[in-house]
């Protein structure tokens, strides 16, 4: 689905002189979005004025939104299009700004962007824009409402005959067919559970070992951290904690052990791990064994991540106790940023996340003049508000308007005004403005202001489509227009005093610069078609 807003909607920012720029929306709602599934929402850009509206930078702070072009110049009178895509994973709101830069039209313009990201399945509805210990609480909620909990003989039949049998859970297999989880060794042909425990030498591994909770229900029978295992590869994995074996004592089908520490093999790290964590969010941390491995199982799940077997088995749990995991359905709501820790009482990150450009731009100012420019800055965080402190410009030419309120609460806002008051013609200024910020990523930032100055009335802006040629020039200068229009031509020095004078017909005119001193020099031109002034400088004799 794409998003197109009505012209009627336009938002103006207008700029000095004729220069006017249109942007269809300051606003872009993408309303509900799909997990993984890309959705588009077009703004259009649309240049009012007799100067090239030169884009450098259209700039996003969450990586779900993208832009299909950052940077780009609209001709005079012309309107581009640009589409603000958002294609995100987690069940999440974004509420960003795009940032507009312009070098030609000076001051940051904005597009406030939203979307609310939700999963298909609506089994993880409670779970909607939730992070980190309200994550936590609602899937700890969502995962025992409506649990239906076994005796310890039903659910191993259940895993032995159902949930785990590769003739009826999808693998193919013609008889009943088990595997052991940590060794890959395969019995087949069994009648029921104990034919394959007692012929087999097939027991049931508690991931989470159920000493550890004194063989209480619901955690003994649940069948998201039960899996068929070797009798003996079970005894020797007893209550060790998972992770890295580099010194092994023992091994057996790619998993290895020592006295302190078991490595399952590589084909059941993601679901051993996916199962550890699923236990911390449902029930706890029982003696906390869970908390010394919690950061290895993070590891393993994302370097081993579900397959359709995985899939397919967390289906089938669910068909019989009523409860998924969610780590096999939506793997990323275990990152860092979304579930800070599986142990401990964690909200995540507080601090606050500065967004903004570092480049505001003028143009060309009059001398004895002033011109204000828009620069925005946001706050990203999620919790804490960001505070500006000690702004410093570089050069007195340059200040603040007003006394804005520099606290900026999450997801707002802050229009800073800048005024630019020049004192000398024919300079080029650039200068800074640094912040303290209580962003600790950004303990300072530094904006780059950069501005021309020329005589009172000479300020350049002449259209695009007259062509002035070499700059800089010596002995001659080319102008050219579309047509044969008369316009009347004036040269001024850098101090507005007259230097030549003529009247323009032809489609392209010489004019000839001997005899004039070396220096900035400026063509005002006035027709019934255009006026305006251009800048060039004059290496003479």
């Amino acid at each position: 689905m794409k998003h197109i807003l009505s012209a009627f909607a336009a938002l103006f920012f207008s700029i000095s002189g004729f220069a006017q720029i249109s942007v269809s929306s300051n606003v872009a709602n993408f309303y509900t979005v799909w997990s993984q599934e890309a959705d588009s929402f077009k703004i259009t850009l649309e240049n009012f004025s007799w100067q090239p509206f030169q884009v450098t930078d259209i700039n996003l702070f969450h990586d779900v939104y993208s832009v299909s072009d950052t940077a780009f110049t609209i001709s005079p009178w012309h309107k581009k299009d640009i589409w603000i895509r958002v294609n995100a994973l987690h069940n999440l709101n974004y509420m960003d700004y795009a940032l507009i830069e312009s070098p030609t039209h000076g001051g940051n313009f904005w597009v406030q962007v939203f979307s609310s990201v939700k999963y298909r399945d609506a089994y993880y509805n409670s779970t909607q824009n939730k992070s980190h210990e309200d994550l936590k609480s609602a899937l700890k909620i969502l995962l025992a409402t409506n649990y239906i909990s076994y005796s310890y003989n039903a659910a191993r039949d259940i895993m032995f005959l159902d949930v785990d049998n590769k003739k009826v859970n999808g693998q193919g297999a013609s008889t009943n067919t088990l595997e052991c989880v940590y060794t890959g060794r395969v019995i087949s042909g069994f009648v029921d559970r104990s034919d394959a425990q007692t012929n087999g030498n097939f027991n049931t591994e508690h991931t989470i070992p159920q000493s550890l909770f004194n063989e209480n229900l619901p955690m003994r029978t649940d069948l998201h951290h039960l899996f068929p295992v070797d009798e003996s590869v079970n005894n020797e994995r007893g209550n060790k904690p998972f992770g890295i074996v580099n010194n092994p004592s023992y091994t057996n089908g790619g998993s290895k052990s020592n006295s302190s520490t078991f490595e399952p093999r590589d084909a059941d790290k993601g679901i051993a791990a996916r199962a550890v964590l699923y236990f911390a969010v449902r029930y706890q941390d029982y003696g906390g064994f869970i908390a010394g491995i919690a950061n290895t199982m993070r590891q393993w799940h994302f370097a081993f991540p579900p397959t359709p077997i995985d899939t397919m088995r967390n289906h089938l749990v669910y068909e019989n106790q009523n409860n998924r995991n969610p780590f096999v359905d939506h793997p990323e709501l275990a990152e860092t940023g979304r579930l800070a820790s599986f142990t401990s009482t964690n909200i995540g990150p507080t601090a606050p996340q500065l967004h903004a450009l570092k480049t505001l731009t003028f143009g060309s100012v009059a001398t004895g003049n002033t011109l204000d420019r828009l620069m925005l800055i946001s706050n990203q965080g999620p919790i804490n508000d960001l505070q500006i402190t000690n702004l410093a410009f570089s050069n007195p030419a340059f200040s603040i308007v007003g006394t804005p309120n520099y606290t900026i609460a999450p997801d707002g806002l802050l229009k800073l005004t800048v005024q630019f008051a020049p004192t000398a013609d024919n300079t080029d200024y650039t200068s800074t403005l640094t912040l303290s910020t209580t962003d600790p990523n950004h303990p300072t930032w530094t904006v780059n202001l950069v501005a021309t100055t020329v005589p009172v009335g000479l300020e350049e802006d002449l259209p695009d489509f007259i062509k002035v040629y070499p700059i800089p020039s010596r002995d001659y200068l080319w102008l050219e227009k579309p047509d044969q229009s008369p316009v009347g031509l004036v040269m001024l020095n850098g101090e507005g005093k007259k230097v030549r004078e003529m009247n323009w017909v032809n489609s392209k005119e010489k004019v000839e610069l001997r005899g004039l001193a070396s220096g900035v020099y400026y063509l005002q031109l006035s027709g019934n078609k255009f006026s305006g002034t251009r800048k060039i400088v004059v290496q003479g004799e």
